[in-house]
């Protein structure tokens, strides 16, 4: 019962960090612990979910993120979870620290490869992703651009408007990529 309550503790995170990281341990590992409890049916996946994307969205040190990193990982949505929380990824993506924003990059990249993102959620989220100053996310949401572009060929035109935000870029080397899309 107590469970779910723990991702509301200040300072769990850091503690799930170290343990995940010691996770061959057998009293190490809390974030694929609370996943494995899921996973059977102990706890309630769903809510587990929701208050681990709570804390990503409240933000915080890196420490303490990477376990809500570690956890989310572990309890691997499947598309109907990623779908029904799409607002929140969206946010994680155009506001979170930069690992966070990167696994909602990930989650949000299966959504629309599945078919089940709407496009212009993405070219949103593009837009905001593209003046972030992380080079990794940056070259991340270009691809997908590129990939969506490709795929969708009816709806170029509306992805290289996204894609000219690429050029505020101070990087030579994402605005070379931008030109690339």
């Amino acid at each position: 019962a107590l469970a779910p309550h723990l991702l509301e503790v200040d300072g769990i995170g850091g503690l799930f960090a170290w343990s995940a990281s010691t996770w061959m341990r057998p009293e190490a590992g809390w974030p694929l612990a609370l996943a494995a409890l899921a996973a059977s049916g102990r706890l309630e996946r769903e809510r587990l979910l929701d208050r681990c994307l709570g804390r990503l969205l409240q933000g915080g040190p890196a420490a303490e993120l990477r376990g809500f990193l570690l956890l989310h990982e572990a309890l691997d949505p499947t598309l109907e979870q990623v779908a029904a929380r799409t607002g929140d990824y969206t946010r994680l993506l155009a506001d979170g620290p930069s690992r966070v924003a990167l696994a909602a990059q990930r989650a949000l990249r299966r959504l629309d490869v599945a078919g089940r993102l709407e496009p212009d959620r993405l070219l949103e989220v593009s837009r905001a992703v593209l003046f972030r100053p992380d080079k990794q996310l940056v070259r991340g949401q270009l691809s997908w651009l590129d990939a969506a572009a490709r795929h969708r060929p009816q709806r170029a035109g509306q992805v290289l408007a996204a894609v000219a935000v690429g050029f505020a870029q101070e990087s030579a080397e994402l605005q070379a990529r931008a030109l690339s899309v």
